[in-house]
């Protein structure tokens, strides 16, 4: 797991972690253990989501099985993740549901809690009915010194999202950068979260530099890993930032990219980022076409959000 958030390659996680020879239970010793979600949760980060799916299967017939609370709490969890991770958001808005009503109904650890929302956030940013569930996220309060960790972190970065979607630029900001504060220590690569590129995108336009050097850091860091999603994320903020004739072979080189990642939403969104760029340069037929696909992509996402921006 600390392999995966420091980008350690793709490979050596695999080899660590051993998926296929390990038998996958929240059975550990005689009684029940959380050690498999760091598993779980690094296989999410290296898109191994067939795994991931494998996973819950099995943990949701152990639940079962044994009446384990814990199992059927990860098996919704892990499936809720694999779906938003594949753009699959309708599937993983009703798999979130089932986990937080688990969490919330059995006062659970906040560390699932924290993780479930992080590894969901497209879901939460995305899918209108979960508005309602801002306000609860929102009022989560983790109890020092656990606040200062990952789990701290990663609830930061969810409400920076969720309020940059609402438009609250100034507390997606201050959210944003609580979490920069604890994830640079922890030398968390974008494979955790496009977290730079989500702050770069807040800061006000007199920030551009910062935002800039933010940007060109993940950029760097998802060069080096040569994955997918992280790289086109951070060529799609790299081409909104520089903007012009500059920006829109970004946004193209973040289109095809992210033509190779297991999820058509992000792809959906570069093309829309490229759509409205057309737009701006004149270029009224391409920026069509491309919008047209962007929208095409999202409804099959049900990325309900993107739909509405692209129909402005």
């Amino acid at each position: 797991a600390i392999g995966a958030i420091q980008d350690m390659p793709r490979e050596e996680v695999l080899e660590l972690i051993a998926p296929a020879t390990q038998r996958w239970s929240i059975a550990h010793d005689g009684r029940e253990s959380s050690i498999v979600a760091q598993a779980t949760g690094a296989l999410i980060m290296v898109d191994d989501l067939d795994r991931v799916e494998e996973i819950a299967g099995a943990l949701g017939d152990e639940g079962r099985e044994r009446g384990s609370l814990l199992a059927m709490i990860a098996a919704a969890g892990y499936a809720a993740a694999a779906d938003a991770g594949r753009g699959r958001l309708p599937s993983s808005e009703a798999s979130l549901r089932v986990a937080i009503e688990l969490i919330e109904g059995n006062e659970m650890s906040l560390m699932a809690l924290t993780t479930c929302l992080h590894f969901c956030i497209d879901t939460l940013g995305e899918r209108q009915e979960l508005a309602a569930l801002g306000e609860m996220i929102e009022g989560v309060e983790l109890p020092a010194p656990f606040a200062e960790t990952m789990s701290g972190a990663v609830l930061h970065e969810v409400r920076g999202a969720l309020r940059s979607a609402r438009g609250d630029r100034a507390g997606a900001v201050l959210e944003l950068r609580a979490a920069e504060r604890l994830l640079r220590p922890l030398r968390a690569g974008p494979r955790l979260g496009p977290w730079r590129s989500r702050l770069a995108l807040a800061l006000d336009p007199e920030e551009r530099a910062e935002a800039l050097a933010l940007v060109e850091e993940e950029l760097d860091l998802a060069t080096a890993l040569d994955a997918p999603r992280p790289l086109g994320i951070a060529q799609r903020t790299f081409g909104i930032l520089r903007g012009g004739e500059e920006g829109i072979e970004d946004l193209r080189r973040s289109v095809m990219t992210l033509a190779a990642c297991p999820s058509p939403l992000e792809r959906a969104r570069s093309l829309a980022e490229l759509g409205a760029a057309l737009r701006r340069g004149n270029s009224r037929s391409d920026a069509r076409e491309t919008l047209r696909e962007a929208a095409d992509l999202g409804q099959l996402c049900g990325a309900e959000r993107l739909e509405a921006r692209i129909s402005e």
